[in-house]
């Protein structure tokens, strides 16, 4: 609901994702928010946690995909449990090399991580092709 809402999150990790007793999962703290119509927004070092970042926000490219990346690292760091790098060329190599990522996760993920961190913004799914993957996913299952 925050894109379909013309809201960015800007500031997706684990700490910022609750679940409540039913198992729902509820976004919080959103501080960094932005209206998907005002494109001005740099942070600053001290704003955000880097290690969830995609790499175009620290170039003042603001859109939808920002927030994909974000979620696609969450479920990287989930699925390979791995601790990210918060910087330096680790933290460039994992935003631009897909095949050391492909070979941290497991087969039935590999393919819906890789398009969520895609290094080109433009090639992300969006949120609503995300759920609809899900769902088809899902009818697909209790056929």
């Amino acid at each position: 609901e925050v894109h379909a809402n013309k809201m960015l999150h800007l500031d997706l990790k684990p700490a910022n994702i609750m679940v409540t007793e039913s198992g729902t999962l509820k976004i919080s703290d959103f501080g960094l928010a932005r209206n998907t119509s005002h494109n001005e927004y740099i942070p600053t070092d001290d704003e955000g946690d880097k290690c969830y970042m995609a790499s175009e926000v620290l170039e003042g490219i603001i859109t939808p995909a920002a927030d994909i990346f974000s979620l696609g690292i969450i479920s990287l760091e989930l699925a390979a449990n791995v601790e990210l790098p918060k910087h330096g060329d680790s933290w460039i190599a994992l935003r631009e090399n897909s095949d050391l990522v492909a070979g941290l996760l497991p087969p039935e993920l590999r393919e819906s991580v890789l398009s969520m961190i895609a290094f080109d913004y433009t090639e992300r799914p969006t949120a609503l092709e995300i759920l609809t993957a899900i769902e088809n996913e899902r009818n697909m299952d209790s056929l």
